[in-house]
């Protein structure tokens, strides 16, 4: 991982760091690849303290979670008699630090209590009972433990039933392992579902959750986790998020909201109709779903594991779907890459690189000291022999002085900026802070409020994390050496643009209005791989823009543009927060994927949570806002690439690293599956596709611009040359990639220049009755998809 930012120093703290010789440490090395899915194992422990303690342990749901995502860690004390003390629950980062959470506790003899606790993706986790007046009791839920077969998990909304079908997800083929999700973890974090594809809960059970639990369910649909509800009695269908069906007949069949994809019996036993109104005369509609965001919402009206469609492996394939692939060949996570940006995002902040002009002055003044005016006042004084008194002297007073300088004139300093996001109306928070002090000791950074999910920068010794009516992370820091934390949280009010976009064959075009009290600035509108610059809103003001006019997605360089918004640079040379947590960003929910249009801004001063360092108010950089909606059809009949979202969803073959060397772009994988949801349903005649649109050209930064090298012969004589990168060898970017596009009638992949015979396919022989395309790449070092959309003609009308 890259090297801790360095801060900007005051001339206390850099002459106390010069003289005494203080540097700041190095960050550990990272961590080894999780497996794909792992069970935990079962605790180790004294046998005696743990039963005494009741002490249980799990990681996951059932003992399951996927690596690379966030873990739900559940931990249950069950005493013989009555225990108080602190409870640590510590995990080992994949980026080589440690975080570690300490609640407090107090369990009456005879009773259990359950703490619940969501941490980062993880490497090694521990737990650790401190009971008051006694030795620690120590048990480790093991994850590393693969589960074979390239698994995904379902999430049940309470209990599993007792025979649910086994299913097997559509194209991919990844076996679906089904677990209890406990109502509890819906308010706790968005991220106790990131290792869930999708969550089944019944709809009498949406109803009955607390509003926090249902705005973290549709943060976390919106964020990419597919939501399938079960509508098994009849009436209004109410989720409290958008729904694709409003009722359910009391024959069982949905009336699904117009524009919604819908799954009837006879899709089950033959091609898929794609019909406008597939209720009328196809058969009984059993499934309905919409997109909501990045996820998808779907409706059922038999439940899951009841006899007959209840255990219809067919049906269920269709709705029980992987999640965004998070496999452990995929190193580094997308929490790490974007705790490893946030470092570079923090070398533009006010408390930047050493001032040194105020270095400069010391040392001058130091040597002047020293030397000329040292032998000056000795020689007038007639006593040069005392320089080797006065010389040792004269440094001791400015190491002393600079150390008292830095204790009066640098108390330690932070400095904090957030991103407000919201899709598709659901908000969320990010929070980026960081605190640094001119001497070695315990800083804290405190984050208001509850509700946060934090991951700390590595350093030596481990953060630690305690919640009360704040969430505080301390760090044992060395002289300035800087603790980082990245946080997230579910709700952020009503966003300050409002954005409506349409697209269709004349490309993407969107209005932008700010509707708040303030001012905002630096907008840009980002569509896929597009961008366009409006510059500030006034409050009341609007601008309407033509994103661009493509019909096509833009295939991109993956080494070109990889921090786009680093490229922006401020008056201190480095990049200018808050706009440059769009790079933060990028590797999670603005990495420039189709099928949501973005307008992203600025709000100068305090607009997040207001966060402390050492109790004090951290410096505030503003706040980056990000508003994403999905765009309308146009009124001319096509169904643009730029309306429907794609997704990696399996990847086969280790060494790949995701989001290396772009968020759109793969390197060393043996194969990868896309699959893409179309928005809307409609009358389909025709898929259209860009799919062997690869990264053709060089760009300023890839291949093939000359990379230095140092090349030496076998007589040890070396020189300096330009190795140039190996070109792209054809449209699929790098070497030869083959494509392949699911045929569902054949079941069975087929050759892309087969289903595009005409530059056109059958939906009946490429669209699922849900919308789904699925494609596989089987790539040849780098692959770039950044290009590769899909989008259909509609009714007939080119």
């Amino acid at each position: 991982m890259p090297p801790h930012p360095t801060w900007t120093a005051t001339l206390g703290s850099v002459v106390a760091a010069t003289t005494l010789g203080i540097a700041a440490l190095a960050a550990p090395a990272g961590a080894a690849a999780t497996p794909a899915v792992a069970e935990t194992s079962p605790a180790a422990a004294q046998p005696g303290d743990v039963e005494r303690l009741g002490l249980e342990a799990t990681a996951g749901f059932d003992g399951r979670f996927i690596a690379g995502t966030w873990v739900p860690v559940t931990v249950s004390l069950a005493p013989e008699r009555l225990v108080a003390g602190v409870l640590d629950v510590d995990v080992r980062l994949e980026n080589g630090g440690r975080l570690t959470e300490t609640r407090p506790f107090e369990v009456a003899g005879g009773s259990r209590k359950r703490f619940r606790v969501v941490v980062p993706p993880v490497a090694d986790l521990t737990v650790t009972v401190r009971p008051d007046g006694e030795e620690p009791v120590q048990v480790r839920p093991g994850t590393q433990q693969r589960v074979a077969g390239g698994a995904f998990l379902v999430g049940v909304l309470g209990a599993v039933p007792a025979d649910p079908p086994a299913v097997e997800s559509v194209a991919t083929r990844r076996r679906a392992v089904y677990v209890s999700v406990d109502p509890e973890w819906l308010a706790l974090s968005a991220h106790a579902l990131d290792s869930v594809g999708t969550l089944v809960a019944h709809a009498q059970d949406l109803q009955r959750l607390p509003d926090p639990a249902r705005r973290t369910l549709a943060a976390a649909v919106a964020g990419g986790v597919d939501l399938t509800v079960v509508a098994d009695r009849p009436g209004p269908v109410d989720l409290g998020v958008t729904s694709p069906a409003t009722a359910r007949g009391e024959d069982g069949t949905l009336t699904a909201e117009p524009g919604a994809w819908v799954l009837t019996e006879a899709d089950l036993s033959g091609p898929p109709t794609h019909r406008t109104d597939p209720a009328a005369g196809v058969g009984r509609v059993i499934a309905a779903a919409a997109p909501l965001g990045r996820g998808r919402v779907a409706v059922v009206a038999v439940p899951l594991g009841a006899p007959g469609l209840g255990r219809d492996a067919a049906l269920w394939s269709h709705l029980l779907q992987p999640a965004a692939d998070r496999d452990g060949a995929t190193q580094p996570t997308t929490t790490t890459q974007m705790l490893n940006t946030s470092q570079a995002v923090l070398s533009g902040s006010d408390l930047a690189l050493p001032t040194l002009p105020w270095l400069t002055a010391f040392l001058v003044l130091y040597v002047a000291a020293v030397g000329p005016g040292n032998a000056l006042v000795l020689s007038r004084l007639g006593r040069r022999e005392l320089a080797w008194v006065t010389v040792p002297a004269v440094t001791v007073a400015f190491a002393v002085g600079a150390f008292a300088a830095s204790a009066v004139a640098s108390p330690p300093t932070g400095v904090a900026a957030s991103a407000l996001t919201w899709v598709d109306g659901h908000g969320s928070e990010l929070a980026l802070a960081a605190v640094r002090a001119p001497r070695p000791g315990h800083h804290t950074l405190t984050l208001p409020g509850q509700g946060w999910d934090v991951v700390a920068g590595a350093l030596r010794e481990p953060a630690v994390l305690t919640r009360g009516g704040d969430v505080e992370v301390g760090f044992e820091l060395e002289a300035l050496e800087a603790g980082t934390v990245l946080a997230w949280r579910t709700g952020t009010g009503d966003p300050p643009l409002q954005v409506t976009a349409s697209a269709g064959a004349g490309g993407v075009r969107a209005t932008v209005r700010n509707v708040s009290d303030r001012p905002v600035d630096d907008i840009r509108l980002l569509s896929a791989g597009e961008e366009r610059r409006i510059g500030g809103l006034e409050p009341g003001q609007q601008r309407d823009v033509e994103v661009h006019s493509r019909t096509e997605l833009r295939p991109s360089d993956p080494w070109d543009g990889e921090h786009q918004f680093l490229g922006d640079r401020g008056p201190r040379g480095g990049p200018e927060l808050p706009m440059s947590l769009a790079t933060v960003l990028q590797w999670e929910i603005l990495d420039r994927s189709p099928g949501l249009v973005w307008a992203v801004g600025s709000l100068p001063g305090q607009t997040g949570s207001p966060v402390r360092a050492d109790g004090r108010p951290a410096g505030d950089e503003g706040s980056l806002v990000a508003v994403g909606v999905r765009p309308t059809l146009a009124g001319d009949r096509f169904l643009s690439p730029y309306t429907v979202s794609r997704a990696v969803v399996a990847t086969a073959g280790m060494g790949g690293e995701r989001g290396g060397p772009s968020p759109n772009a793969l390197v060393d994988v043996e194969s990868v599956v896309l699959r893409y949801r179309l928005p809307v349903a409609g009358d389909l005649q025709a898929l259209v596709a860009t799919l062997d649109e690869g990264w053709r050209e060089p760009g300023p930064h890839g291949p093939p611009v000359a990379v230095p090298e140092v090349v030496c012969d076998d007589r040890g004589v070396c020189s300096d040359v330009e190795l140039p990168r190996p070109v792209p060898a054809g449209p699929a970017g790098p070497g030869e990639t083959e494509l392949e596009v699911w045929d569902v009638r054949a079941g069975a992949w087929a050759p892309l220049a087969d289903v595009f015979a005409d530059g056109e396919a059958d939906p009946a022989r490429t669209v699922s009755p849900l919308g789904e395309v699925h494609v596989r790449a089987v790539p040849q070092d780098v692959f770039e998809f950044a290009g590769r959309g899909v989008g259909a003609r509609l009714g007939g009308q080119r």
